[in-house]
């Protein structure tokens, strides 16, 4: 690691005599020959003494020897977790484990032994895996009509499970340059968000392999605008060992929409995803993949997501499928009030997203040029004045000697530069409209929507939506 920067592999880095300070190459360069370099350990050391290497260093597989046999095997291949069983714990290499089997002497078996199925339920992982398995039941029926069979005779996918492992409240803080700018427009400095993970498990030749994880942030009722009701879908991830592999897609695709059809049926209304494919070297959940797994290009995950919300739209989970882009930085867009100007506080603020950062670095730019433009204005008149022998403007605004900045405003700065940097990437902030547009404005301003009728719904027929988060 250089700093808080992942150092990727087959770069080349520099570090300390101890191997305990690392340097990229762009931060090597930086440094200057003259000066001393201030350690972690708070030795220093010149920029001549670091040493240059190469990541390319493979990590050792544990072993652990076979009680009976004495004969070493991988820790990985044995399955024996060397963390937890420590110097004092038993093993039993294979060979000598069905030996034992034949004379009957059975190893004593651990006391506690969970599976994936064994992990407690909750209504949302039950609402996702019976909506999973209704997808692939009618799967296997379409593809038994398709091939002229009986469903029995088609492969399918066994033993699997989802369950939610992780489920917290936390709070969302706004970075400072963005609550400093616009705090005087109401803009919180935090949003309460509750953040889940999903993951689907697969028993495969007896073993539970985790498949697929999923990452979502749900901002409830209780969140302020412009985060309120809305769900956005953080991070998935997933390795190619789903068996057949024939339903793999669709798998992955209909927890995704099942997931949808849960959260809308809680009263949130609109969705976001951010199609973002990973760098080379780079995990999301899982901390590894395997070599001959490709890394999705940035198209061809954009054309994914939206052939899996094709599929909720089909099913009337979705009613509209757009982009950040359109629907905030277009005049007829979702996202764009009539009688507000439009800025920043009206674009949903996400944690992990792109547009905060994107904010941050924009408003830190447009300060630097703000204050050198009123350095330049305030140097001007200055000169001016002492020419003419006028008198110094006012410092009181809002007067006709000094109408400041609330007249004539024009559009907000950091809204034209954010619309310039995301219209070349427009397809990949992905929105997926849930409910509709008179719902969603009705949330915002905090209207009862516990009777809420949805638009889609046709007349004479109840909405299943409970609108209670």
């Amino acid at each position: 690691m250089c700093g808080m920067q992942r150092i990727r592999r087959k770069d080349y880095y520099y570090t300390d005599q101890k191997k305990q300070n690392h340097w990229c190459q762009p931060c090597y360069e930086q440094l200057k020959t003259s000066a001393p370099i201030l350690l972690d350990d708070g030795c220093e050391a010149m920029k001549k003494d670091l040493q240059k290497l190469k990541n390319d260093a493979l990590a050792e597989e544990g072993w652990v020897e076979c009680d009976e046999c004495h004969s070493w095997v991988h820790q990985i291949c044995a399955l024996f977790n060397g963390r937890k069983n420590k110097s004092t714990a038993s093993y039993q290499c294979p060979k000598c484990h069905l030996k034992a089997r034949e004379k009957k002497v059975a190893p004593q078996k651990p006391k506690v032994m969970q599976f994936a199925k064994d992990l407690a339920h909750c209504v949302m992982s039950e609402k996702l895996q019976n909506g999973l398995m209704a997808t692939l039941n009618k799967e296997y029926e379409r593809r038994a009509k398709e091939v002229g069979c009986s469903v029995s005779k088609i492969p399918k996918a066994c033993e699997l499970h989802i369950r939610v492992v992780s489920n917290m409240e936390k709070k969302h803080s706004v970075r400072d340059e963005m609550f400093k700018r616009y705090e005087k427009r109401g803009f919180p400095s935090e949003f309460p968000v509750r953040s889940k993970c999903i993951l689907l498990f697969q028993t495969i030749h007896g073993v539970d392999v985790l498949l697929f994880g999923l990452y979502v942030y749900e901002y409830g009722h209780d969140c302020p605008p412009p985060n309120r009701r809305r769900v956005y879908i953080s991070y998935i991830d997933s390795v190619q060992y789903f068996t057949p592999r024939c339903y793999r897609t669709i798998t992955y695709h209909a927890i995704l929409v099942e997931y949808l059809r849960y959260v809308k049926e809680r009263g949130f209304h609109t969705a976001h995803i951010w199609s973002c494919t990973p760098m080379k070297g780079d995990d999301y959940i899982l901390y590894c993949h395997p070599h001959q797994q490709k890394t999705p290009k940035d198209e061809m995950l954009c054309s994914w997501y939206h052939e899996m919300l094709e599929k909720a739209k089909n099913e009337g989970v979705v009613l509209k499928i757009g982009t950040l882009h359109d629907d905030y930085f277009k005049q007829d867009g979702v996202g764009v009030a009539d009688d507000v100007t439009s800025d920043p506080t009206t674009i949903p603020y996400f944690e992990g997203d792109y547009v905060p950062g994107e904010v941050k670095n924009t408003i830190k730019e447009i300060n630097v040029q703000e204050e050198a433009r009123r350095k330049e204005i305030e140097g001007t008149h200055v000169s001016k004045r002492r020419r003419s022998g006028q008198k110094p403007m006012g410092k009181k605004r809002g007067t006709r000697s000094n109408p400041g900045e609330l007249v004539n405003q024009g559009p907000d700065k950091v809204m034209l530069k954010l619309g310039l940097a995301l219209i070349n990437m427009k397809q990949n902030f992905i929105v997926a409209h849930l409910r509709s547009r008179k719902f969603s404005a009705a949330v915002d301003r905090g209207d009862d929507v516990t009777n809420w009728k949805d638009e889609n719904v046709e007349p004479g027929e109840e909405s299943n939506s409970t609108n209670q988060l």
